[in-house]
């Protein structure tokens, strides 16, 4: 056997057992395998042609369960257009190889394209499967990176969250020592006018108390330490004041001076807001120095005790009250004028208070000349006496009474009040 008849012999074999594809794509095979014979010159050329032969064969391995046609489109166009589906359907370029089969059958409507058709449709199909493969697997890589950036986030969630937390917990506290310490003596200065308000604000501010206690301190926060130190401060500088003038206990002594049953309540209330700011102070974990703070609360603490209730208070200011005018004292008169009772007497009666004068004491033996500072023009005279008088309730009341009378150019006109100041006197002190 020749050497090219034994390279076309396997050449030919290697068709049949290496392709499954369809009889007339074998038939076209052998006839241009034949074609060939001719005109190749060695057995190099002959293999070249048959690798030619089997990548064609290899562009329309679609092909191979499609009904057969004897023949390529017989029309030359149509032919264009043929060669041209299988170019393009070897690239993988199935839109064009599409318009190929369209023109195809535009042009030679009587042609047999269903192999065409086929391969066009296993294409797509096999490109459907690879499209969703990829796409199955992009989804799957997607979402593996989703986890992992849903796992990173949730972690530097969780950070910022704990960070939050710390934050809003600092600031938490800050309100609370801004609420308990952040309060001026003012606030703790108590009128008898606002007593129900006041008293109102003090059972708040005991409830603040509790919510420190209950607060987690959050120390080594930067925003945490910065607030209790600013706040510490404060107490210290009142706590150094207190520790050396120990007004509480001037607080309990001025309840036994306080004059009313309002004002000994509204003493008494001031007193309990100062040993409430102590015992927050005292119980401020966080305050580096609230031991001392303690003692203040303690001294505070005995002087409330020591005036026992609200009650307590009121009765400690009537009997100290009682106490003090008892020891009121009438002045004694400077000199006697019955003309300057009677002008006392008359301006008195005057203020329209319905009491009774029981005594006028005159307090200056004569008038006091008021003259102009620039041109020393005489503007009035005055003179000062001390009434005491009974009220409607039988109480006496002491008087410093002042009365004036305006000058005209050529005399002076009919005495009025001009200013007074009382206090309480036991009518037997009336002398």
């Amino acid at each position: 056997m020749s050497k090219r008849k034994f390279y076309l012999t396997m050449m030919i074999g290697l068709l049949f057992v290496g392709s499954s594809f369809a009889q007339n794509d074998l038939r076209k095979a052998r006839n241009e395998v034949r074609s060939a014979k001719t005109g190749v010159r060695d057995a190099k050329q002959i293999t070249n042609d048959v690798k030619g032969i089997i990548n064609d064969i290899k562009g329309s391995k679609k092909k191979e369960n499609a009904a057969s046609n004897e023949d390529e489109p017989k029309k030359n166009a149509a032919k264009t257009y043929y060669k041209l589906f299988w170019k393009h359907i070897e690239k993988g370029e199935l839109s064009q190889a599409e318009n190929d089969l369209k023109n195809v059958k535009k042009i030679e409507p009587d042609y047999n394209a269903a192999d065409m058709e086929k391969v066009l449709e296993d294409l797509r199909n096999e490109n459907a499967g690879k499209a969703e493969e990829e796409a199955q697997e992009k989804e799957k890589m997607n979402a593996d990176k989703e986890a992992a950036y849903n796992e990173k986030k949730a972690n530097a969630d969780a950070k910022e969250e704990a960070k939050l937390k710390n934050r809003g917990a600092a600031s938490g506290y800050s309100n609370i020592l801004e609420d308990l310490f952040g309060i001026s003596p003012v606030a703790m200065t108590v009128g008898a006018s606002e007593l129900a308000l006041k008293t109102k604000n003090l059972e708040a501010y005991k409830l603040k108390i509790k919510e420190l206690e209950s607060a987690t301190t959050n120390s080594g926060d930067k925003m945490f330490d910065a607030s209790v130190d600013n706040y510490e401060r404060k107490v210290i500088s009142k706590y150094e004041h207190e520790i050396k003038a120990e007004t509480y206990k001037k607080n309990a002594e001025d309840i036994k001076r306080a004059g009313s049953a309002e004002n000994a309540k509204a003493i008494y209330t001031q007193l309990l807001y100062q040993q409430a700011y102590w015992e927050a102070a005292s119980k401020c974990a966080a305050f580096k120095r609230k031991d001392d703070f303690a003692k203040v609360y303690q001294g505070v603490t005995a002087a409330v005790n020591s005036v026992g209730s609200m009650d307590n208070a009121v009765q400690l200011a009537t009997k100290g009250e009682a106490d003090r005018i008892k020891t009121v004292k009438m002045p004694p008169a400077l000199t006697t004028n019955a003309a300057m009772d009677k002008e006392f007497r008359k301006a008195f009666d005057g203020t329209g208070w319905g009491e009774t004068i029981l005594k006028v004491n005159l307090l200056d033996t004569d008038w006091h000349i008021e003259r102009n500072e620039l041109t020393g023009v005489i503007l009035s005279r005055y003179q000062s006496a001390a009434i005491a008088a009974k009220q409607k309730d039988g109480r006496c009341m002491l008087y410093t009474f002042s009365i004036k009378q305006e000058y005209n150019g050529s005399g002076y006109g009919s005495s009025r009040r001009d200013s007074h100041n009382s206090n309480e006197i036991a009518c037997e002190n009336v002398k």
